[in-house]
């Protein structure tokens, strides 16, 4: 039953964490779309 326990916490550990990088990714790409579009239409 801890195996179990342990295995599940580790995979909201990284679940978590994937999302977290998802979420940086997704305000970094964010970012750069903004500076692309600032220096083709500016």
């Amino acid at each position: 039953m801890l195996e179990k326990l342990q295995k599940k916490c580790h995979t909201t550990e990284k679940s978590h964490y994937i999302e977290k990088a998802h979420i940086e990714t997704k305000s970094l790409l964010k970012e750069i779309e903004v500076e692309l579009y600032v220096f083709l239409f500016h």
